[in-house]
């Protein structure tokens, strides 16, 4: 645990420090908003930086970033939604196979692209926030002598 000095002092050092990688683990939100750049290991297990951002700006760009998957995964599934109905209604009419095999071909490639794949959970749900939940104080020793007494 750190005094305020010197948590200033860390704060200030990690804003100066550039000699490569820094893992830091801590609750103190104060010092996370003094780091300079934050990096995030994602579910897909790629590395996402976010350079130049303070600990409450990563939080916010974090949250856009996944209000955009969830937007697109709806974007990507209501194409390919349209595309399937197509397919169901036309597929074996000769006039229109032709057309129906090529939507069949953009439904392949929207899969083996990972498109229809929902984001996520971790990207999209809040984390869970425990909440302090404190049992009730202790009973002063007058109280426990006149409860053991019977009074």
């Amino acid at each position: 645990h750190l005094d305020r000095s010197a948590r200033k002092w860390l704060a200030q050092y990690l804003r100066q420090y550039d000699a490569g990688a820094m893992i830091l683990v801590t609750h103190d939100k104060e010092l996370l908003e003094s780091c300079q750049h934050i990096a995030e290991i994602t579910s897909a297990g790629t590395l996402q930086m976010y350079k130049s951002c303070t600990y409450s700006q990563y939080l916010a760009l974090k949250q856009e970033r996944a209000k955009a998957a969830v937007t697109e995964y709806e974007r990507n599934a209501e194409k390919a939604a349209k595309l399937q109905a197509f397919v169901d209604r036309f597929g074996a009419s000769a006039t229109k196979a032709s057309a129906a095999q090529s939507r069949v071909k953009q439904l392949e490639k929207m899969q083996a692209q990972g498109l229809l794949e929902a984001p996520p959970q971790d990207l999209t749900e809040e984390r869970f926030k425990p909440k302090l939940v404190l049992p009730d104080p202790p009973k002063s020793i007058g109280e426990t002598l006149l409860a053991l007494r019977g009074d």
